[in-house]
């Protein structure tokens, strides 16, 4: 927990990569000088702890509501799983669990000494640390709480002393509870007046990102001609989700974008989204590539989805997902009722496993785009220290059997992923850190890549053998890739050179 504030502190990107490079250093005994010299905001931290009340079953809520606990899925599939409610993402309870424990957070803040006239009062300091949970808004115009309570017009009823500058408990908790309402940034208000980004067209956007449409996403039965052309209805029939920014009325610290039920889709995004929290929710079947610097990620209920990122500042959190492969650089990794997913990584912490994840898979990062390194270093990532197989597993497992929630890809199930997108930058492999028996791995496959192309050069095929030769080869690859179902993922990527030649 001390870590993950740690992280969410203001603090600077320099001194993040100085705190991850001392972790390199063999001696104990700096790194352990260098974690007592960590430090956090006390007031702030104490809050932070405290809300994590927020996600703690309670068996006796669920028997007043005549709820079952621990409560279980009733999906048939996945009927052997036991999905936890996601109250972190509903602002609705949230706001519920802040109002509920107003009282007692506004007394975490209060100093023992910190007495007016037999009275509480809560300090500047105090106010600030409050910053931490609860902003506000004044003419759409985004400030803190504590400049909201000091006008002149809210002083009387906030309890405001301006001669002190600080504020009576009991009458700022009357005046608080009186305006607490939804985040005016947060997800609510992104989806009801965020901006929403362009349809999934065919077509490149202004900015340069890639938004490519679905494609006809049929299995073998369904396609009696796998090289019939698409038609309209299909490409109509397979638009679908939403893309949602709050970029028209949050602050760039609070900058959010929404990729809601995406279905069939092949997706790029990347200086769009810059620096931005992303929340990846109930997309299935499609290819989502993020590559920018990003500050936080949730993906929460999706299914049969690869989801490339390009660099975490801070957490990336999946939840509740089913056959997804997540490829990401990032600070932490948190995962939470997930079941057969796979995760490529290099991330300086380890990852965690909360409560019932089950065929999880973890290897190394094995991929790269050419602002990979920019992005990194800019969010402060050292790609040189990757603690991807340093798995932490506190939650149990769905079947209670701790053997079954994870383990490590196998060598000769280990492939390098090929970002097929052109863009500007410097790096031009891979930079991350990984096992040398993986590296050997990949160099062995492409060594058999290339005897592979010396034997037929030295079979002296005739024009009329290559050809059949070549058609033969082309058949059984396009038979593959509609068996695998990674034609969808081809057509996106064709329908996105048309678009980039038009």
């Amino acid at each position: 927990l001390f870590k993950t504030f740690y992280l969410l502190s203001d603090w600077s990107r320099r001194d993040r990569l100085h705190w991850f490079e001392s972790q390199i250093c063999e001696d104990t005994t700096v790194i352990e000088k260098k974690k007592a010299a960590m430090s956090v905001k006390t007031l702030e931290f104490l809050l932070y702890l405290r809300i994590q009340q927020f996600t703690k079953l309670s068996l006796k809520s669920s028997l007043a509501s005549g709820e079952e606990w621990p409560n279980r899925s009733k999906s048939p599939d996945l009927e052997n799983r036991n999905y936890p409610n996601t109250k972190q993402f509903d602002e609705q309870k949230y706001l519920s669990y802040i109002s509920s424990n107003l009282t007692e957070l506004l007394q975490l803040l209060v100093e023992p000494e910190a007495f007016s006239e037999n009275e509480h009062i809560l300090t500047a300091e105090a106010m600030d640390a409050l910053g931490f949970l609860i902003g506000g808004q004044i003419d759409g115009n985004i400030t803190t709480v504590r400049q909201i309570a000091s006008l002149s017009s809210q002083a009387n009823k906030s309890g405001f002393s301006k001669i002190s500058s600080t504020f009576s408990l009991r009458r700022f908790h009357s005046w608080l509870r009186t305006y607490l309402s939804d985040s005016c940034v947060g997800t609510i208000a992104c989806l009801m007046n965020g901006e929403r980004l362009p349809r999934l067209l065919d077509r490149t956007s202004s900015s340069g990102d890639i938004l490519v449409s679905g494609a006809d996403f049929k299995i073998k039965e369904e396609r009696p001609n796998s090289t019939s052309p698409r038609t309209s209805e299909d490409v109509s029939s397979n638009r679908s989700g939403k893309i949602i920014s709050n970029h028209t009325i949050a602050p760039s610290s609070d900058y959010l974008t929404i990729f809601v039920q995406v279905c069939k889709q092949t997706i790029v995004k990347s200086s769009e989204v810059d620096h931005n929290g992303i929340k990846i929710y109930r997309c299935h079947y499609s290819y989502i590539y993020l590559l920018a610097p990003l500050r936080y990620v949730i993906i929460e209920k999706c299914r049969h989805t690869t989801i490339v990122l390009g660099a975490v500042e801070t957490i990336v959190h999946c939840i509740s997902c089913d056959d997804v492969t997540v490829i990401a650089t990032c600070n932490q990794l948190y995962l939470t009722s997930n079941n057969n997913c796979t995760y490529h990584l290099c991330t300086p912490s380890r990852p965690i496993l909360f409560t019932s994840n089950t065929k999880i898979t973890f290897a190394p990062y094995h991929t790269f785009y050419p602002l990979l390194s920019k992005h990194m270093q800019e969010v402060g990532l050292l790609p040189v220290f990757n603690l991807w197989n340093q798995v932490i597993n506190i939650g149990p497992t769905a079947d209670n059997d701790a053997s079954s929630a994870y383990k490590y890809m196998k060598l000769s199930q280990f492939r390098k992923f090929v970002i097929p997108f052109k863009m500007e930058g410097d790096t031009t492999a891979n930079p991350c850190s990984m096992p040398e028996d993986y590296r050997k791995a990949l160099s062995q496959r492409q060594s058999e890549v290339s005897e592979w192309h010396r034997y037929l050069a030295e079979q002296n095929l005739s024009e009329s053998d290559k050809s059949e030769f070549k058609k033969y080869v082309e058949g059984k690859f396009e038979e593959w890739l509609i068996d695998s179902g990674n034609i969808r993922h081809l057509e996106g990527l064709i329908l996105n050179s048309h678009a980039s030649n038009t």
